[in-house]
């Protein structure tokens, strides 16, 4: 699945949304612009990888580069986004830079 997570400008906790694995990224795009509409700009994304698969997809990536440029666009920030495979969190992109 997929879980996204909503924090204050100092990383207070603010809310989440989990979604199905089968689900496409427009809602996770929409709750980060509602978030984002309610002054809470930082956000943490995390989803499962299937069978323990732990390298990033060049659509990873592009999650990645397209939820970091939609919160900069309005002042918000992508603190986070990784990957959980099998017993793994494995990081993917860290504030502006990609790990």
């Amino acid at each position: 699945g997929k879980l996204i997570i909503s924090f204050d400008d100092k990383m207070n906790f603010e809310s989440y949304r989990q979604y199905p694995p089968e689900e496409t990224m427009d809602p996770v795009y929409d709750f980060v612009l509602s978030e984002l509409s309610r002054g809470f700009g930082r956000f943490v994304f995390a989803h499962r990888h299937p069978e323990g698969f732990n390298t990033p997809t060049p659509e990873d990536i592009a999650v990645s580069e397209y939820l970091s440029k939609l919160a900069s666009q309005c002042d918000g920030d992508l603190v986070e986004h990784f990957i959980v495979a099998g017993t793994l969190a494995i990081p993917i992109f860290r504030g502006a830079d990609r790990v």
